[in-house]
């Protein structure tokens, strides 16, 4: 899972510098800057507020402008500046100082004993006549811990040169219909992904493994597909699938047709893909995209209000897939799901 880039600075002191280099660097990080951990709900613990913000972080860049530390501010045990940088340095961030309006780094004498280690970290001085130049310097500093981010051109190209068989179940759904009437034989709800099934379906799973560097990848496919002819209608509802929380990304298909695409962390919304659909069966397909490291995604398919399937693996910006393990680069997981209309 690609690491983030947390940005530290007083509202004001460094405000309208911060603004300026949070947009520097998403655009050369996309959806990997942080900022602004100060409006903390009340009553939560500020302490595991702050660490949670920085957990999905590799590297963190501090603003120090000459009213940085003014007026005694660093001495408060519970400053937010002062709780962030003590916890990027205790969590082995890369810290990088940035002086600005003419500030020097303060010395070890001047800060307090969990941040005296901050004046052991390089700085770099930045001034309005060379900002290009010093935001190309600080990018080029954090992309040698953070990796530099990749188009989504290239996404595209390493999932289609993959060599990795992959996960995929697919799950055989008979829709809802206006006016219907239950078809006979057992049927009940699967706990997995709460779609209807016919329970003495036939299941049949194929797994075989191949070895791709450190991974062994496997191929698990289900269907169910035996069971009655779901009853005729004249009327079908109308279905939705939504990709959200995807780490690096995410896309969906219905019957081989692109129907959404979510870069890092976006979220789709309800996609209406009821116009894809056809008589007989119809495959609704996702894919998680992955850059580097662990993965994290989140996949949904509706029937009007009644949500069919729900899967979802890993918090995002906070831990991945099984353990946070590495997974390999393109196509990392692939889900499938069918639909059967008469």
């Amino acid at each position: 899972m690609p690491k983030g880039v947390f940005l530290c600075y007083r509202r004001d002191d460094t405000a309208g510098y911060a603004g300026r280099l949070y947009d520097r660097l998403k655009a050369r990080f996309p959806h990997r800057v942080f900022r602004d951990v100060d409006e903390i709900a009340p009553g939560s613990d500020y302490v595991t507020a702050i660490e949670k913000a920085l957990g999905g972080c590799g590297a963190f860049v501090v603003l120090i402008g000459r009213q940085w530390s003014s007026e005694g501010r660093l001495d408060d045990s519970a400053d937010l500046v002062r709780l962030e940088i003590a916890t990027a340095l205790r969590q082995g961030l890369r810290v990088v100082p940035v002086l600005l309006r003419g500030a020097t780094m303060p010395s070890a004498d001047d800060l307090p004993a969990d941040l005296a280690a901050l004046a052991r970290r390089q700085a770099l001085t930045f001034s309005d006549e060379d900002w290009d130049h010093d935001c190309a310097r600080l990018i080029a500093a954090l992309e040698s811990e953070l990796g530099a981010h990749r188009s989504r051109l290239t996404r595209l190209a390493l999932a289609a040169i993959a060599l990795v068989v992959l996960p995929a179940v697919t799950i055989v759904v008979w829709p809802r219909v206006r006016p219907s009437s239950p078809p006979s034989g057992s049927w009940t709800y699967s706990p997995g992904s709460k779609a209807l099934e016919r329970a003495s379906a036939s299941q049949e799973s194929r797994q075989e493994g191949r070895e791709h560097g450190r991974e062994t990848s496997a191929a698990i496919r289900e269907d169910i597909t035996s069971g009655p002819k779901p009853p005729d209608s004249s009327q079908m509802e109308r279905y939705f699938i939504r990709a959200f929380n995807c780490d690096d990304g995410g896309r969906a298909f219905v019957n081989g047709t692109l129907v959404a695409t979510v870069g890092f962390g976006d979220d789709s919304g309800w996609v209406d893909v009821t116009r894809f659909l056809r008589h007989g069966r119809n495959s609704i397909k996702f894919q998680v995209i992955n850059e580097i490291g662990a993965i994290t995604y989140g996949f949904q398919v509706r029937r009007d209000q009644a949500i069919l399937f729900n899967t979802s693996c890993g918090v995002h910006h906070q831990y991945g897939c099984e353990g946070n393990r590495d997974f390999p680069v393109g196509v990392a997981r692939e889900l499938s799901f069918d639909l059967i209309q008469p």
